[in-house]
């Protein structure tokens, strides 16, 4: 194996190591995204009729 072929395949190896790191980060990033929507879709559910009562006219 000459010089060259050693340095693609790690080359390949790195990028493979960033890509991977890359794509954990984004999905943490949408879990995180996912959970505080579902979150705040049962506090509205918990508040909704409580929030149809006071809800007030809007005014500009």
């Amino acid at each position: 194996m000459d010089e060259q072929t050693a340095q693609s395949i790690i080359l390949t190896i790195l990028v493979g190591i960033l890509v991977g790191s890359i794509t954990n980060i984004v999905a943490h990033w949408l879990a995180l995204a996912r959970d505080k929507r579902r979150e705040h879709l049962e506090r509205h559910k918990q508040c909704q009729p409580d929030c149809e009562q006071t809800k007030k006219p809007a005014t500009s």
